[in-house]
């Protein structure tokens, strides 16, 4: 079975935003950042709740009012008590908006409409889906975990706090009796090296190889800067994974490249893209391409901003024969919390599977498998 047809519409539902807001703004002012379509949605389609006034930086443009409601320069949000208001940002850009000297200066509590009120509505649509992976967890604080961060998308509300589990993409469970002499590694979305770093404290004495993927041409120099010295066998690839073996268009962030992500699924994602990226094209590999079939893969960690999905059927080959270790991100969207521990099942039934959410806000949730 595939799950490709899991999907988004941007279609709130006022309801459950008015039981966000109950739970997230009582007694706090509410103001809305951003005068455009997507404040008149959402004024328009939501009742009773009282919106102090919108922030909007071209006011001469916006005029002084939306549907009644006052709008003001940004920097009036200089003389309020950050613990007093809530934010809702509203504008599709809401990471270019994030990175403001205004609401970066102060911690706000802010909720994204766009990115809750799309997942709101794929995860109420897909509930049976949502049920069918809570049954396949391994663990109750996995499902804990996975139901807490479904329950706080469908109401739309920003709190993860009491989910955070440190040592992202180590799970103490899957390496407490699955040691291996040879350990043959596979980091894609390598970035900069962070993350071998955390694999060599991981297996510091068990290390065969470790395969590197990152697209990104300039971040690819940092990368092999980073791992220059290293006394280990570490091939790096400048490719993305995917599940077929190509080219594909990728946007690169010079001032974030960590988001960088190619344009998955062949369609645009206008919620991921910023107003900084840079199109390039760069070559794509299915894992299963790049693997010798002598080679044992002991563990694969994914975080490649939303292309895990086509880069585990591209794997899939390699996942079936060798039973790896798996870390696999599952945040970058929506459609992933359900169809990435599904397809994982699929290719090795006897997989345990774990949820574990690794910050205090709503990235670096994990799937992780192993056969016990």
């Amino acid at each position: 079975m595939d799950y490709d047809h899991l999907s988004f519409s941007y279609i709130v539902d006022p309801k459950q935003t008015r039981a966000a807001f109950h739970c997230g703004t009582t007694g706090k002012k509410l103001v809305l950042f951003g005068a455009g379509n997507n404040a008149i949605e959402f004024i328009s389609k939501t009742q009773n709740i009282n919106i102090s006034y919108i922030c909007d930086s071209d006011t001469v443009k916006q005029g002084k009012n939306l549907l009644g409601i006052p709008i003001v320069a940004p920097g009036c949000l200089n003389e309020e008590d950050p613990k007093e208001i809530v934010i809702l940002v509203t504008p599709t850009n809401y990471i270019e908006i994030l990175r403001t000297d205004v609401l970066s200066v102060k911690e706000y509590e802010i909720f994204i409409y766009g990115v809750l009120k799309a997942e709101s509505t794929c995860l109420k649509k897909h509930l049976s889906e949502v049920d069918a992976v809570h049954a396949m967890l391994a663990d109750e604080f996995s499902k804990k975990v996975f139901m807490t961060i479904i329950g706080n998308a469908i109401l739309e509300i920003n709190d993860y706090e009491i989910l955070y589990t440190p040592f992202q993409y180590y799970l103490a469970e899957m390496f407490e009796k699955n040691r291996f002499r040879d350990e043959i590694i596979v980091d894609a979305g390598a970035h900069k090296g962070e993350t071998v770093k955390t694999l060599i404290n991981i297996f510091p004495n068990s290390i065969k190889r470790i395969y590197l993927f990152e697209p990104a041409p300039k971040t690819m120099i940092e990368l092999k800067r980073a791992i220059a010295d290293t006394e280990y066998d570490i091939i790096p690839y400048q490719y993305g994974l995917s599940k077929e073996s190509g080219q594909a268009e990728f946007f690169y962030n010079p001032t974030w490249p960590g988001t960088s992500h190619l344009l998955v699924n062949h369609e645009k994602d206008s919620s991921k893209e910023l107003a900084d990226d840079i199109p390039i094209i760069v070559e794509t590999r299915k894992l299963d391409d790049i693997i010798p079939e002598d080679e044992k893969v002991t563990f694969i960690k994914m975080d490649i901003e939303g292309a895990e999905y086509d880069a585990l059927k591209g794997a899939k080959e390699t996942i079936q024969r060798c039973k790896p270790r798996l870390a696999i991100c599952i945040y970058h969207n929506a459609k992933d919390y359900i169809r990435i521990p599904m397809l994982i099942k699929q290719l090795v039934p006897e997989y345990k599977l774990y949820i574990r959410h690794h910050s205090i806000g709503r990235d670096e949730t994990v799937c992780y498998a192993f056969v016990p």
